[in-house]
């Protein structure tokens, strides 16, 4: 098995963790491709742990007591640790969170299957089975070895309605068993409910290509259907508003498609911009249909599909249109990623002002909504502005609000409430997200020094936090009415002794994923 440990977001280190599961060990592997050398810490399975050198010069390394370790390599070089004890045994089984599909939710084309352990200091094997409902006979999908926890199954060929059943069942090196059940059904799902979470800005790196692959290919010149290579349907980055498009002459009928990135198969998106997600039927009347591909949010349609929606008006050049009040500017591009017929667009570049816009139909103002302008305040710069407009009624809305998390050590939003208990902000964990599937770490150092790298909060004492389902204690909820709705981070006792002598340096508090990779970070204050 290998575990993904550690990757630096330019040139750098990245490194993994090697289990040999018949004598429990852990190995270590860090390579680094820069010209120089760098240090990165990184979590392992193995707490309290010397890990002997097998292949470099630098000596042996040891984890804390959480289990992370740091390790220097050479430039260009690589090496290689294994540890000098098994890992460590469990006293109770793994415990499962789904986390794709929800229960009751719908699977299609190649459907992800995914789920979190609570525990992500352990090593697991996570098997995935399932079987149409109404029958007894359960049948294996796959099995994963490291988070988050996935198989594909494809579901092309059940009948769309079809109820599919799953069983999950985790075992880790102690022999020790748990499993959980969720259930599905057949069709063809869309992105995720809910307030919108997506910030549709475009992203610094697009791909070399990207295609309409699908059963129209052999009509419009391609000499097959399904060709992500093929020249004919690979569109074009319109360099104003980074919006992929091309225009195709396609013969009326009934057509399916996906949009592929860099001519295969190996990056595709589907329905609601799902990654692997189902195909996207498309029913052409016959003559030129126009297709677009937005790669913030993966998702690909055509003027076949519907109205192409943008929201035109005196903040467009802040967006980087060349002026305001365009509708064919696509940069404030409305999308319906769920298909529930609400169109959504959202971003954190518009600066501090007062502005106005509309919603247009077409990428023209032949028709528009609603018949005065919107007007829209942006108090601060970085704020969230979102955009929702009802396709059925055209009531057009518009909801200015903090950003999602970033991690940021300057300021402090954790608030120490006891000397065992911290209230972190519920807003730092993403909108749907079970709170269960992340974890929370206190990082401290006497001297200062802490810092953010690609994946975690580095330098200094770190110690792992539990949070509290029950949320903070009512007699804390009463004296700091403002943290009702808090996060509830358990501290360790013997790091509560050291709380006072803690807080007199430079201390942060930092929320990680099911992968380990960091997703918020805050500086302490006491309230």
């Amino acid at each position: 098995a290998q575990v993904h440990r550690y990757a630096s977001a330019e040139a750098g280190i990245f490194a993994v963790s090697r289990i040999d599961k018949g004598s429990r060990r852990e190995y270590l592997v860090g390579t680094n491709n820069s010209d120089e050398a760098a240090s990165a810490t990184f979590a392992t399975y193995s707490p309290n742990t010397r890990f002997g050198e097998l292949l470099g010069s630098g000596g042996s390394v040891r984890s804390d007591r959480a289990g992370r370790v740091t390790v220097r390599v050479p430039a260009l070089g690589v090496r290689v640790f294994r540890a000098n004890a098994p890992m460590p045994r469990t006293s109770a089984a793994p415990v499962i969170l789904p986390m794709t599909p929800k229960a009751g939710g719908t699977v299609g084309g190649r459907a992800e299957l995914s789920v979190a352990l609570a525990d992500t200091s352990r090593f697991a094997e996570v098997s995935f089975y399932y079987r149409p409902a109404g029958t007894k006979a359960w049948k294996l999908i796959g099995t994963d070895d490291n988070p988050r926890y996935r198989v594909y199954q494809d579901v092309s060929a059940l009948p769309k309605g079809s109820l599919l059943e799953y069983r999950i069942v985790a075992k880790d090196l102690s022999g020790r068993y748990s499993a959980t059940s969720t259930w599905a059904f057949v069709g063809d799902p869309g992105g995720s409910s809910g307030p919108s979470t997506i910030n549709y800005d475009p992203p610094e790196n697009q791909p070399d290509s990207v295609s309409v692959a699908g059963s129209f290919n052999a009509a419009v010149g391609c000499s097959a259907d399904w060709m992500p290579d093929c020249d004919q349907v690979q569109l074009v980055l319109d360099d104003e508003d980074k919006i992929w498009k091309r225009s195709l002459t396609v013969a009326a009928g009934d057509y399916d498609y996906k949009a592929a990135v860099n001519k295969s198969w190996d990056e595709n998106y589907g329905a609601g911009g799902a990654r692997n997600g189902s195909n996207i039927n498309v029913k052409p009347t016959g003559g030129r249909v126009d297709f677009y591909y937005d790669h913030a949010s993966h998702w690909v349609t055509s003027s076949a599909q519907g109205p192409i929606l943008t929201a035109p008006g005196s903040f467009q050049s802040e967006l980087g249109c060349s002026a305001d009040w365009t509708p064919d500017c696509m940069r404030p591009w409305l999308q319906d990623l769920d298909g529930d017929g609400t169109y959504t667009w959202a971003s954190v570049k518009i600066p501090q002002g007062s502005y106005e816009f509309k919603v247009a139909h077409g990428l023209g103002w032949d028709e528009s909504y609603p018949a005065d302008n919107v007007t829209l305040t942006v108090p601060a710069d970085g704020m969230l502005v979102t955009i929702n407009y009802a396709l059925a009624s055209h009531q057009v809305s518009v909801s200015v609000t903090q950003a999602s998390a970033t991690p940021d050590l300057t300021v402090a939003r954790a608030v120490l409430v006891r000397d065992d208990l911290i209230a972190y902000p519920a807003n730092a964990v993403p909108y749907g997200a079970d709170p269960a599937t992340f974890s929370w770490r206190l990082h401290f150092s006497a001297k200062g020094g802490l810092a953010l790298d690609a994946e975690a909060v580095t330098g200094g004492e770190v110690v792992s936090l539990t949070r509290d389902r029950r949320g903070l204690p009512a007699s804390v909820r009463t004296a700091h009415p403002e943290l009702a709705d808090a996060i509830a981070l358990r501290v360790d006792p013997a790091t509560a002794g050291r709380m006072r002598r803690i807080m007199a340096g430079q201390v942060a508090v930092a929320m990680y994923d099911d992968q380990g990779r960091l997703v918020d970070a805050t500086g302490l204050k006491r309230p």
